[in-house]
């Protein structure tokens, strides 16, 4: 199992600072040059190490903050989305999709752009799968889901969330 507390690698490359999950799963990697490991890395199978040095890696710790949009939070450390104090009832799929709105706030994501980073790029589905998962995603976390004012839909493109 994955450690507890999860631990920031930051990788210094021309390109500006790549971000590194160590302890759980990679999540995000913009590097050009940098030092490689040599050998395959198991992170489950030791505590991740805090000498990073010898790989040109500087580690840091770091706890997702809390993201407000209106009455409605999103903490990534509790895993959970609120309204207006009150936990939401979400499923795997509506949390992942939050998240990923959370994380672009206030651009237009497509459909397609959707599926590929909730589902994942082997997922061969209809983008209208994207349009049902959404309208369930507002029946839990807007006052009005047929008038939405968190996340509003991108005629023709796609969907944003408001900041």
């Amino acid at each position: 199992p994955p450690p507890a507390s999860r631990e920031l690698a930051t990788v210094n490359s021309s390109s500006g600072p790549a971000h590194v999950v160590i302890g759980s799963r990679i999540v995000a990697c913009r590097c050009s040059s940098v030092k490689y490991l040599n050998s395959p890395v198991n992170v489950y199978a030791s505590p991740p190490r805090k000498d990073f040095s010898s790989v040109g890696v500087e580690a840091v710790t770091s706890a997702p903050k809390p993201s407000k949009f209106g009455d409605v939070e999103l903490r990534r450390d509790l895993g959970v989305v609120l309204k207006r104090g009150r936990e939401v009832s979400l499923t795997k799929t509506e949390y992942h999709l939050m998240c990923e709105f959370a994380d672009h706030a206030g651009a237009v994501l497509s459909r397609d752009q959707l599926l590929e980073r909730v589902w994942g790029y082997e997922y061969l589905g209809d983008s209208r799968l994207v349009d049902a998962h959404v309208r369930r995603l507002r029946i839990k976390i807007e006052d009005v889901p047929d008038d939405p004012k968190i996340i509003v839909t991108a005629r023709g493109i796609g969907y944003r969330l408001l900041v």
